[in-house]
């Protein structure tokens, strides 16, 4: 079910990241923690038709296999490779970073490429 950010840290052993820099008109949700798969999820919302998700995996294994298709491009985030799919409205971007493999996933028309990266490199 869903936790605040400082209940969630208490059960994990790394400093969770967040997203510092939110677009125009978004804010946070709610968050919630899976034990059984390991995973955080942060989820922010400008609307109904609108929103981001920051979820945090442990490792590359916990996350499992990244795919790439047609709508998969190679991207950078803070200097780590990243893979950006975006389909319609809808961008998964996945990396690593300090360890952990981090996926974006937004949906939306308020959404763009640029959006989704910036947002992306705003995570520490």
């Amino acid at each position: 079910g869903s936790m605040t950010i400082e209940e969630i840290q208490e059960l994990v052993d790394y400093t969770i990241p967040q997203i510092t820099e939110l677009p125009e008109g978004y804010s946070y949700l709610d968050s919630y923690y899976d034990e059984s798969y390991e995973v955080v999820t942060i989820d922010y919302e400008k609307d109904w038709d609108n929103g981001i998700s920051l979820s945090i995996y442990p490792s590359k294994e916990a996350y499992g296999e990244v795919v790439e298709d047609e709508t998969t491009t190679s991207v950078k985030v803070n200097g780590n490779d990243a893979f950006l799919s975006i389909t319609d409205d809808m961008y998964i971007l996945t990396w690593e970073q300090d360890g952990l493999f981090l996926e974006i996933f937004g949906y939306g028309p308020s959404l763009s490429k640029e959006i989704i990266m910036n947002v992306a490199e705003s995570v520490k």
